[in-house]
């Protein structure tokens, strides 16, 4: 059980599997039988949250409850929480913030993404009240107005580390608070901070993040709240607060961060560019674009059908993201995706024996045409 909780079992990420998808939680469960390992056995650290859906299922295996019925009865309602769902399906009344993009250098509101289908990994919708409740449950090990959520052993339990988290998986705020130590506990990164050990977590929807950071041993925590994807401030919120309340300190973080972070953002499209494909002019497409037409699929990633609208080739990936192909060089097509947040793609079609269309390579991976 705790190898689901602490991203060591050598599956890599998999969000894809409900990102971009309409799968119910038992199909992504059943399609991660498919899914390579990236690295051996508890040798390392990828994050997963799929794992955390398969944790969920345990829930009710054992309780005989589905797990959004279950922490109801056993953190929310115990702590008051009124207006915490765990599903975003139980959220109603209009009093609710939307997900915003940086989208043509303007901020600008978009579709909700819902993460209802990998719900135990992240799907809670909460408010500043219920959250404020949450924090002082945490930082007093799980107590609360005379509620206890768990017992002593199992508190401690939670929070020993229980594997390093790598460099390249810890958070780029590393670079600058350069922690002795990054850790990861039942669901909770680990760092040391002025001597002292801060557990934290963020959660990242498109359009939405949060940050929860605790110093237990100062019964100190933060919350943050965000609607625009990304928005780097709440590390700095947290890092500001812990000096001006708890810590001392003058270190302008919302500087340092900013700096850190569009430095990371120019060398992440620096690389994009040189891994484009170089593209070759004056070529011309094999065949009419009716012959691209079709569906393409892959047992792990789904499908990916081509049509053609007003002369145009229009792409739809498992019945969720749109896009529209146009010629780059040979068999070769660059792909704008709606929504704009997401980055371009290029797909290039491959050619069987018989000189026919029989494959479609996306990002590395090849769907047969069916």
């Amino acid at each position: 059980m705790q190898d689901l909780f602490i991203h060591n079992t050598g599956i890599g990420n998999t969000d894809y599997l409900w990102g971009d998808n309409t799968l119910s939680p038992d199909s992504i469960l059943y399609k991660m039988r498919l899914v390579k390992p990236a690295y051996s056995f508890r040798s390392s650290f990828i994050y997963q949250n799929v794992f955390y859906l398969l944790a969920g299922k345990l829930i009710q295996n054992v309780s005989g409850k589905p797990w959004h019925l279950f922490i109801k009865e056993k953190i929310f309602d115990p702590l008051g929480m009124k207006n915490t769902k765990a599903l975003y399906k139980e959220v109603d009344g209009e009093n609710r913030s939307f997900p915003h993009f940086i989208i043509d250098k303007k901020v600008t509101r978009i579709e909700k993404v819902l993460a209802d289908a990998i719900g135990p990994a992240g799907s809670v919708s909460s408010c500043s009240d219920d959250m404020a409740i949450w924090m002082k449950c945490m930082i007093d090990s799980s107590k609360f107005n005379g509620v206890r959520l768990v017992k002593p052993q199992t508190w401690t339990y939670l929070f020993k580390p229980k594997t390093l988290v790598t460099e390249s998986q810890f958070y780029p705020t590393q670079y600058i608070t350069k922690p002795n130590f990054t850790t990861y506990a039942m669901g909770w990164f680990q760092q040391d901070y002025k001597g002292y050990k801060l557990n934290f977590h963020t959660g990242s929807l498109a359009g939405e993040i949060a940050i929860h950071a605790q110093l237990p041993d100062r019964k100190f925590g933060i919350y943050v709240f965000g609607n625009l994807d990304h928005a780097e401030l709440r590390h700095a919120l947290v890092f500001k607060a812990i000096d001006l309340f708890e810590l001392g300190g003058t270190m302008d973080w919302s500087t340092s961060f900013k700096n850190l972070y569009d430095s990371l953002k120019k060398q992440s499209s620096q690389l994009d560019s040189i891994s484009l494909p170089k593209q070759i002019t004056n070529t011309k497409a094999t065949f009419s674009i009716n012959n691209y037409a079709g569906t393409y699929e892959d047992e792990l990633y789904g499908s990916v059908k081509i049509d053609v609208v007003n002369d145009q080739l229009m792409v739809t990936i498992n019945k969720v993201l749109k896009g529209v192909l146009s010629h780059y060089h040979f068999d070769t097509f660059k792909v704008k995706y709606e929504p704009k947040y997401y980055p371009a793609d290029f797909y290039t079609f491959q050619l069987g024996s018989d000189g026919k269309i029989n494959g479609l390579s996306v990002s590395g991976v090849v769907y047969k045409r069916k």
